[in-house]
């Protein structure tokens, strides 16, 4: 197996962006993971990140008093950006969780986005806590207890000129069941697209 990216020590490393991105769009993943082209600012992927980091350090300057009683009222549990690892035999899965407790038993995702977003971290085409879940059970031998998305919405719109700010509506909390039998399920379809990353990428290397 050869992935794209690679630890430190040269094994093959893989993470929920790269497995989201290519189920996506190959072109995209192509261009993100092999071609590695110049990361180009997403407004709304940097809006995410400064809610994120306004919850985690309780610090709300840059938001209006009406956005930060919103942010105030999310989770906030032990850890934040917790680093979770699983490995396999040919590569490692990582990550980061955005709140969680010492070791896992509880975990939530913050995420962000406008009218109906929240509807995706509904199915099962959203599978990152499970994915975290899987890490957690190799790292500390049980799967969280609870497992959640807290969806915070989002108003304003880059393309129309308008400033993106939260708009003032109770936070959406989603619970995800987790199980020993869906976490390894997701496990086994991560080894399978991994192998498939594999096989594109050599098909790739081997045109250039």
């Amino acid at each position: 197996m050869d992935l794209p990216k690679k630890d430190k020590y040269g094994k093959n490393k893989l993470s929920y962006s790269q497995i989201e991105c290519f189920l996506k769009s190959k072109t995209e993943f192509y261009n993100r993971y092999i071609k590695q082209k110049p990361f180009t600012p997403n407004p709304y992927v940097d809006f995410g990140l400064k809610v994120e980091k306004a919850i985690e350090t309780e610090q709300y300057s840059g938001f209006s008093n009406q956005e930060a009683s919103v942010l105030k009222t999310a989770t906030r549990l032990d850890l934040f950006q917790k680093f979770v690892y699983y490995e396999h035999d040919l590569f490692n899965i990582y990550g980061y969780i955005d709140t969680s407790t010492a070791k896992g038993l509880r975990i939530v995702d913050y995420k962000t986005g406008g009218v109906k977003k929240e509807l995706k971290y509904s199915t099962n085409d959203y599978f990152q806590l499970e994915l975290y879940s899987l890490c957690l059970w190799q790292m500390y031998g049980s799967i969280p207890d609870k497992a959640s998305v807290e969806f915070i919405r989002r108003g304003g719109n880059i393309h129309k000129g308008q400033k993106l700010f939260v708009k003032e509506e109770p936070i959406i909390k989603i619970d995800k069941s987790i199980s020993k039998s869906n976490v390894l399920d997701v496990n086994l379809m991560v080894i399978d697209v991994a192998n498939k990353i594999s096989d594109f990428y050599k098909k790739e290397k081997w045109k250039n």
